[in-house]
């Protein structure tokens, strides 16, 4: 358990652990993105069939997830970090990735996002990873940038 703080909130504890099939319909309530689309809802179920899928889990139920695997030149990557929105701003994207670098046991640690997304920016930043570079023509007009930590 880790006990996340934010400002101008209580205290309180949330639990990471590995995606169970039975968590899918809250992993669905907290991707808005995976509501209007429907080959998310597929990725997440192959992800939870294969144990890629982390979850934090609080007193008031699933509150995020984090996908991650060692599919980036052989090296840990996650895929993706979604917080429900209720809980955005209050650590738990932290704790996620706090826990999969415990789980990865790797050297490097990657991640990636678009460069329109200031906050995943801020969060990857505000753990410790930096830049590593960007990757062009994934989304049109909105570049890639890549991520790394040393673990």
């Amino acid at each position: 358990m880790r006990k996340v703080v934010s400002e101008g909130m209580t205290e309180s504890f949330v639990r990471c652990r590995l995606a169970l099939s039975s968590d899918l319909p809250n992993l669905l309530v907290c991707d808005a993105y995976a509501q209007t689309h429907a080959e998310r809802v597929e990725a997440l179920k192959q992800w939870v069939a294969d144990g890629h899928c982390h979850v934090a889990v609080g007193a008031e139920g699933l509150l995020g997830f984090a996908v991650w695997d060692r599919s980036f030149f052989g090296h840990a990557f996650i895929h993706l970090v979604c917080v429900a929105e209720a809980h955005q701003g209050q650590g738990i994207g932290r704790a996620l990735l706090a826990h999969v670098e415990q789980q990865c046991a790797a050297l490097k640690l990657f991640t990636s996002t678009n460069a329109s997304n200031i906050v995943a920016q801020r969060l990857f930043e505000n753990a410790g990873f930096v830049r590593s570079g960007h990757i062009d023509n994934l989304d049109e007009s909105d570049v890639e940038l890549v991520f790394f930590k040393p673990v």
